[in-house]
């Protein structure tokens, strides 16, 4: 249905790290140090000032295992 955009970057059953930087309408993802997202959104930078963040996994039935959460402001 849909083409492998990227290759899978943490093999299963291994702990893998994830950062999103968020400033303003831009966002950077890196998954394991490798950046998989850079752009912006299309919306007013003002939009993104304050919010909320979640975790979410796509499959039914998958599972997913969080540890270590941290996070900051950037100044």
């Amino acid at each position: 249905m849909y083409k492998k955009v990227f290759e899978q970057l943490i093999p299963i059953g291994e702990w893998g790290t994830q950062e999103v930087i968020a400033v303003d309408n831009f966002i950077v993802i890196k998954v394991n140090g490798r950046v998989t997202v850079r752009g912006r959104f299309g919306y007013d930078k003002k939009h993104f000032k304050d919010g909320h963040f979640a975790f979410q996994q796509h499959h039914p039935g998958s599972e997913v295992d969080i540890r270590n959460v941290f996070v900051r402001e950037l100044p």
